[in-house]
């Protein structure tokens, strides 16, 4: 519906830099200038950095944390159509995936990815941390007895975008009318 509606959508390239001034915004990208009415940034754990290179600059609270997910193989008689649940006592949640569970969760602590490095220009899978992910695991098992019979295919590790919070960030960014996150 939005490109129905005028929105352009370009792919595969990297965005240099957001300039803008009297009601327009300029991105720069590895394929050319795009001129637009409206910059959404959208970029993921990226978000912060293209924030910080936009003028005028604009604050992303969000920094990349390692994300778990748990794959076991298939599970008999797993219904397609097992709801996805989110127990957020427990920091978990879990749905069907292809006769599979697919679980993971958002623990009280987040570990931090990439504080020691530059942001990678492409996802990569980080390696997995059992004893970090142990307590989702513990809460899984609780509130899936299921689960325990399970037989685990692997654990998945990669980063993720979070904010301080926990919370959603969207809307118009306070420094810039034209600039959305």
């Amino acid at each position: 519906e939005a490109i129905d509606k005028g929105v352009k959508v370009v792919e595969q390239c990297s965005v240099k830099g957001v300039n803008s001034s009297n009601g327009r915004t300029f991105v720069e990208t590895s394929k050319g200038t795009v001129e637009c009415d409206y910059f959404v940034n959208s970029a993921g754990f990226w978000s912060r950095n293209i924030g910080e290179m936009s003028k005028p600059s604009v604050a992303v609270p969000i920094y990349p944390c390692e994300h778990y997910h748990l794959h076991t193989k298939p599970v008999p008689d797993l219904p397609p159509d097992t709801p996805v649940v989110r127990d957020p006592d427990g920091f978990v949640y879990f749905r069907e995936n292809e006769g599979r569970f697919l679980a993971g969760g958002f623990e009280p602590r987040a570990k931090p990815a990439f504080m020691e490095a530059e942001l990678p220009e492409k996802r990569a899978e980080l390696p997995a941390d059992w004893d970090h992910f142990h307590v989702l695991l513990e809460n899984l098992l609780y509130r899936v007895p299921t689960m325990k019979k399970a037989v685990l295919e692997k654990l998945s590790n990669g980063a993720e975008a979070f904010s301080p919070d926990g919370q959603w960030i969207i809307g118009r960014a306070p420094e810039n009318n034209n600039y959305f996150v």
